[in-house]
């Protein structure tokens, strides 16, 4: 079976928030144009990012590494479940990666399901890949 190329979730100066969205394709926007330039699964993918980010305990030694960026890669079912645990995609020489790349691990498996995914756009996020990046923390969340 062929796996399908996964969604990049990367940051973009127009979302602004832990992880941004792009969907394949897509033209992000001009940073500072205050309107992200991306497909209509934007919104589903948006409700996975803050999802994500409400479920990251990020640990106190990673938030204070600088670039430490944690790339994993996220299989998905139609109904929102993890079809397999999700992949670190990216590696690091930090020592902190470990902690880091654990803390991201667990916060796909607390937050799944992803029940409020649409089984209609499956074949837009049944497979994503998400950078966990504890620099972009948005100001409301501990740090």
């Amino acid at each position: 079976m062929t796996r399908p190329a996964p969604i990049r979730l990367s940051l973009t100066v127009a979302v602004m928030t832990l992880f941004g969205i792009q969907a394949p394709g897509a033209q992000p926007s001009a940073p500072n144009s205050g309107r992200p330039a991306f497909g209509p699964a934007t919104d589903d993918l948006q409700k996975l990012v803050a999802r994500l980010q409400a479920c990251w305990d990020v640990p106190a030694a990673v938030i204070k590494s600088r670039e430490l960026v944690v790339r994993l890669r996220i299989y998905l079912k139609p109904d929102g479940s993890l079809a397999v645990p999700p992949a670190i995609v990216n590696t690091s020489q930090d020592p902190l990666f470990a902690i880091a790349a654990q803390s991201a691990v667990q916060a796909v498996s607390k937050c799944a399901p992803f029940s409020f995914l649409p089984a209609s756009s499956y074949a837009i996020w049944r497979v994503v890949e998400v950078a966990f990046d504890p620099r972009q923390l948005p100001d409301d969340k501990p740090k």
